[in-house]
């Protein structure tokens, strides 16, 4: 008796399908972690588990398959939505609905385990209960899914990279949803080659969004031979258990080597994860040890530079005077090295910095902090469109300058081939009370991932970055009454809008 008897071209497609979701899933945990990737990975590997359930059912007639795949299949649905909300940049705001997505599948999932066990539950998963409780779930699923990615499609300005992406995955689950809806209603007794062919295409396509469209540097030689020998090892590890074991013991195998699988998906990244954090969190220590060291010693270069900075000048009045140009600037050297100065005192003293509330014109602080950069030689045009008169607020005048020098700085970085810095102010209306201040730079931009994690500590997407600033300025912000928020689309530029409010004393002696 040969291997695989009496099997249709169908059932052959749905075992390479099956193989090729392990490709998948092997391709996308190899690559460089993230959310989006991780997700790619395990969404194919819990379809290429229920697709082979499914196929061995119908091959064999054995119920017992029937319930594993019925134990599987639901955890795809939710598993989509959080691929979408993370592409989306949207995991924290929609956290309540995937949790609820997870437990409502999660429920008829366990209704597929206890048809192993119980004969109630195996009368409701092989009637039409189970399939129109998977669709009911899925309508709605499905369509909260296409709502949000048309909606950020709306928002992405045309021809940009970003709307490129949320296009082929629009088009990758709209394939993957053809066999979504078809497997219910019409794989009980065949398998449709719409169904495993449309989750293997809608996969790939998925597996390219994940990798943004291109692989920019190929794996190793090593590691592809190894993905291709595991995914074909693991598919004939299947078809060889489904064909040695009754059917009993062999779901009882082919559960345990996925488990195993899934274990490695998950704990593998984790623990990369982990040791890349400790190693973070080991920097982070030893950095804190040393900073008050590192005030103290900074402190004496500072003080001699505000002292050559006076003699430069006084030198200068003896010898005819400094022309204006040459007056504001060292003014200005002197003002910032002196704000320097009280920063790294207060720090010393205090081990953390402190809101001082002080009356501050903002429209003044901008015009200083910007002519503290030399923007010319880089070729970025600087457009002020401040609103008339001074613009008055309580804020610490040196944490807030210095806030203001680092976002100005940030947006000079994201234009390193050149291009446009906008900065203005605004006063609100009487009913915001409070005063605007808007940087905008035509750089890089940032896609929805990578802009729900800026302001989180140690997250920077610069190579020699600290992490650090965003997110302090957000705290000082929130200790000083106000906000900070950021708007940016990739390859289009990044808005950093700060909300000051007037009238209040803000967060004088509070820690940020």
């Amino acid at each position: 008796m040969g291997l695989l008897p009496g099997w249709t071209a169908d059932q052959y497609i749905a075992l390479l399908c099956c193989g090729g979701e392990f490709v998948l899933c092997g391709i996308a945990l190899s690559r460089p972690l993230s959310s989006f990737i991780r997700l790619t990975g395990l969404l194919s590997l819990n379809i290429a588990c229920w697709n082979f359930a499914h196929l061995a059912y119908v091959v064999s007639g054995q119920l017992t398959w029937q319930w594993l795949h019925l134990s599987l299949s639901p955890w795809t649905p939710p598993l989509t939505l959080h691929l979408v909300a993370t592409f989306l940049g949207k995991r924290r705001s929609l956290r309540r609905y995937i949790i609820a997505s997870y437990v409502a599948f999660g429920a008829l999932s366990w209704l597929g385990f206890l048809a192993f066990f119980d004969e109630r539950a195996r009368q409701m998963v092989l009637g039409q209960v189970w399939s129109w409780a998977f669709l009911g779930l899925l309508a709605p699923t499905t369509v909260g899914v296409f709502a949000l990615l048309g909606a950020h499609l709306a928002e992405e300005p045309k021809r940009s990279v970003e709307r490129r992406r949320t296009q082929l995955l629009l088009a990758a689950l709209a394939i993957a949803c053809l066999g979504a809806t078809t497997d219910p209603v019409l794989g009980r007794g065949s398998i449709p080659p719409v169904v495993s062919l449309g989750f293997l295409t809608g996969n790939v396509l998925l597996l390219v969004v994940a990798l943004r469209g291109r692989v920019r540097k190929p794996p190793p030689r090593w590691i592809t031979l190894t993905l291709l020998v595991a995914a074909v090892g693991g598919t004939l590890a299947h078809l060889l258990v489904f064909r040695a074991y009754t059917p009993r013991a062999a779901v009882l195998v082919i559960v345990a080597i996925d488990v195993a699988a899934l274990m490695l998906a998950i704990l593998v990244p984790r623990g990369v994860q982990r040791a890349a954090t400790r190693q973070d969190w080991a920097h982070w220590v030893t950095l804190g040890r040393h900073s008050n060291q590192m005030a103290h010693d900074f402190a004496g270069p500072l003080s001699a530079v505000a002292t050559a900075l006076d003699w430069m000048l006084a030198d200068l009045e003896g010898g005819g005077g400094p022309t204006p140009r040459q007056r504001r600037m060292l003014e200005l050297m002197s003002r910032e090295v002196g704000r320097s100065t009280r920063l790294l005192q207060r720090f010393r003293e205090r081990g953390e910095l402190l809101v001082e509330a002080t009356p501050l014109d903002l429209n003044a602080l901008l015009a200083t902090q910007l002519s503290l950069h030399q923007l010319a030689p880089k070729k970025i045009e600087v457009r002020m469109r401040l609103c008339p008169g001074p613009v008055m607020t309580m804020v610490d005048e040196d944490l807030t300058s210095a806030m203001i020098n680092n976002l100005v700085r940030n947006a000079v970085d994201a234009m390193p081939d050149g291009g446009a810095l906008t900065v203005s102010s605004e006063l609100g209306e009487a009913s915001a009370r409070g005063a605007r201040i808007r940087i905008q730079d035509t750089g890089k931009g940032m896609n929805p991932r990578v802009l729900e994690r800026v302001g989180e500590e140690g997250f920077t997407t610069k190579p020699s970055g600290s992490g650090l600033g965003l997110a302090s300025a957000r705290r000082l912000m929130r200790a000083q009454g106000g906000s900070l928020k950021i708007t940016s689309h990739e390859g289009q530029g990044t808005v950093v809008e700060l909300f000051f409010p007037t009238g209040s004393p803000g967060g004088e002696g509070q820690q940020t």
